[in-house]
């Protein structure tokens, strides 16, 4: 029989200590071609009816007062971390080529862990035209 270890009185565990097994670690974050329900079409998926759509590769969005991207074809693991992190302002990434390999979006919408759409603004401070390809990484 192994015995149970106790704790104490004056033995303190700090933070990132996990006692047990624990949750797992939530994933997500990153949007691909395919998440946003190809084809990409400038005035649906992006605001901007003037942007310029680059294939699989991404887009450039040329008005900078339309700078919405809806994204409808998450996968569950996308569906549950951003339905996990919310609205607000985020940190994001965006893949090689981008006129920025950083910049701050604004998710205004989030799905639900059972499906809908993620609705976000690139930072309508940046220079445009602007291009963002894919993959896109909001943490």
């Amino acid at each position: 029989m192994v015995a149970p270890i106790q704790i104490g009185a004056g033995i303190e565990i700090g933070a990132g200590i996990n006692v047990g097994a624990g949750a797992a670690p939530i994933t997500g974050g990153t949007i691909t071609y395919a998440e946003m329900n190809p084809p990409v079409v400038a005035g649906f998926q992006l605001q901007d009816a003037t942007a310029t759509v680059n294939g699989s590769v991404g887009f450039t969005i040329n008005n900078g007062a339309a700078t919405g991207v809806a994204i409808s074809a998450l996968t569950a693991e996308n569906q549950t971390f951003f339905n996990n992190q919310g609205t607000g302002f985020y940190a994001a990434s965006f893949g090689a080529g981008s006129t920025y390999p950083t910049s701050t979006v604004e998710i205004t919408s989030i799905p639900s862990t059972t499906g809908g759409t993620l609705i976000f603004f690139f930072d309508p401070g940046l220079t445009y035209p602007a291009t963002f390809n894919y993959p896109f990484t909001i943490a």
